[in-house]
């Protein structure tokens, strides 16, 4: 059973995702930080910010990452890129 807090609604999203490593994340709620990590949990690249909009210009070889963001309400939305 789910509780009553538990809600899965995002209000950040990334695309275009697969993505050939430049990419655009938006959310609803101000953004500060935007971290990518590799599967193994290894953080690869960190981004300061304090915007509903971000492009993110990467150098990412092939493969799927890990983005965390940070956003300014204090929560934290994890999501999955593929880089072609």
């Amino acid at each position: 059973f789910s509780d009553v807090n538990d809600v899965n609604y995002s209000s950040s999203t990334i695309y275009p995702n697969p993505s050939n490593g430049s990419f655009t994340i938006e959310s609803t709620e101000l953004m500060n930080l935007i971290i990518i990590y590799d599967l193994k949990g290894v953080k690869l690249v960190e981004y300061t910010t304090h915007n509903t909009s971000e492009i993110i210009n990467s150098n990412l070889k092939t493969g799927v990452y890990l983005i965390k963001v940070h956003l300014d309400n204090g929560g934290i939305e994890s999501h999955k890129i593929s880089i072609y």
